[in-house]
């Protein structure tokens, strides 16, 4: 997927562009990443699309517009969108309570638990732990089997502090966020995700699905 950059100023100049295109190659370079893809829209028009470097390290296969990428983290984005599009059609409430959606969340603090907001959730203020994720995907012996049981797992996690004091980046928040975008909606997160962001969007060359995404690339 292309990251896309977008200027509210006038057209930029060929000479700008050469600037942003050498210094992104710059900071790839420094990063040590074998490559990336990068587009500029101003309005309507892309002003420049273009890969830098390789899909991979030693890899003679070059990065182009149109190679796709994990999108890692930056699915928090659109759980956020997701979460958004429930609140303005009434179905979520971003101060109550993450119980009043799944009503067996908790964390080892049973009292903690019911203070915890969506809002908490979606801005990293719940005081779930950023190594919390460890329960779900760090090794293979405790990847759960569902969304809902790496969820339910965290009733043993201990909040780094109680919710609404203070920041701390934690992948298990928006995956809880997920979940509720699932119970609320009715439909799998995937699902939801490509039909009401993707697909109205028209991003075709993003995916949930292995197998579609070998074949885009």
């Amino acid at each position: 997927m292309l990251k896309r950059f977008r200027f509210n100023t006038e057209m930029l100049s060929s000479k700008t562009l050469a600037k942003i295109e050498a210094y992104v190659q710059a900071q790839i370079g420094r990063a040590d990443i074998p490559g990336a893809s990068l587009a500029i829209v101003q309005g309507d028009r892309v002003l420049l699309a273009k890969g830098f470097g390789t899909t991979e390290k030693g890899d003679s296969k070059p990065v182009t517009p149109d190679t796709l990428f994990q999108i890692g983290s930056l699915t928090k984005s659109f759980t956020a969108i997701a979460i958004l599009q429930l609140r303005d059609r009434g179905l979520i409430d971003l101060d109550a309570s993450v119980q009043r959606y799944l009503p067996w969340f908790r964390v080892a603090d049973k009292q903690a638990s019911t203070r915890i907001t969506v809002r908490h959730l979606l801005n990293h203020t719940s005081g779930i732990p950023t190594t919390a994720d460890r329960i779900i995907w760090q090794t293979p012996k405790t990847i759960q089997p569902s969304l809902e049981e790496g969820v339910r797992a965290l009733r043993t996690v201990k909040l780094h502090s109680p919710p609404d004091v203070s920041w701390q980046y934690a992948n298990m928040g928006y995956n809880t966020l997920g979940l509720i975008v699932e119970v609320v909606s009715g439909q799998p997160y995937p699902e939801y995700i490509e039909r009401h962001i993707l697909k109205p969007l028209g991003m075709g060359h993003s995916t949930f699905d292995l197998q579609t995404a070998a074949w885009l690339g």
